[in-house]
């Protein structure tokens, strides 16, 4: 299971003349980048923009939908599905579907999502408590793609991973190493496939082969992370 951090801010910039207590310093580059804008100008601000593919998803219900690596699926805008919540396999906000979506429906080829440094993590941050909601009052699942609720984290160390909001539950997509470019910065990697966890049972339901078997490994991804535009 991934291990989802919630940052808040107690200070307004990194370094000296901090307000509030602790520091907001992006400990991430300290080590990496030693002497490097990133770190004297208190770089915090990042965007993660993330490819998903599911063309090796041959011979599975997902794999009729088309190559996620040629931009074939729903768009998306900051990690959220654009029409979320209309339509067929929709659902009107505050209410609880309890079918699951199409599983051309599930998944985008590409999320951009804002990200924060504080310490030595950058992740996805004010992450909303709501995100973990999947059961109604009844206890049955609700399969709603909450917007907002997609999350990106990774460490000094050069390993995280991101997950995805999928019918209720969370795809989530795991890296083990990093490469980073300090100026500009630069941080790119490539997602474990073998790694791939889902606890829900609509995205298995689209990744089942003619076999019988499961391929949640035939969901592939790379990420870009650069600095935020001022």
């Amino acid at each position: 299971m991934p291990t989802f951090f919630q940052y808040y801010r107690n200070c307004t910039c990194c370094g000296s003349g901090s307000s509030g207590s602790g520091s907001c310093e992006c400990g991430f580059f300290t080590d990496i980048c030693p002497g490097n804008p990133v770190v004297s100008n208190c770089k915090t601000s990042f965007v993660v923009n993330v490819n998903i593919s599911w063309s090796g998803c041959t011979g599975t219900p997902l794999g009729s939908c088309g190559s996620g690596s040629s931009g074939s699926g729903l768009p998306v805008e900051s990690g959220v599905v654009d029409g979320e919540g209309t339509g067929s396999s929709g659902s009107s906000s505050g209410s609880c579907r309890t079918t699951c979506s199409d599983c051309c429906d599930m998944l985008s080829a590409t999320y951009e999502l804002p990200i924060s440094c504080i310490g030595d993590n950058i992740s996805s941050e004010n992450w909303e408590s709501s995100c973990l909601q999947i059961f109604r009052n009844d206890g049955t699942d609700c399969y709603d793609s909450i917007p907002g609720c997609n999350y990106f984290a990774i460490n000094k160390a050069g390993t995280g991973f991101i997950a995805l909001r999928i019918d209720g539950y969370y795809l989530t997509l795991y890296f083990y190493e990093a490469s980073v470019t300090c100026d500009p910065v630069e941080i790119t990697g490539v997602f474990d496939s073998s790694q791939n966890t889902y606890a829900g049972n609509c995205l298995y339901a689209c990744v089942i082969g003619s076999d019988g078997s499961y391929h949640l490994d035939c969901i592939t991804g790379s990420f870009v992370i650069t600095e935020a535009l001022p």
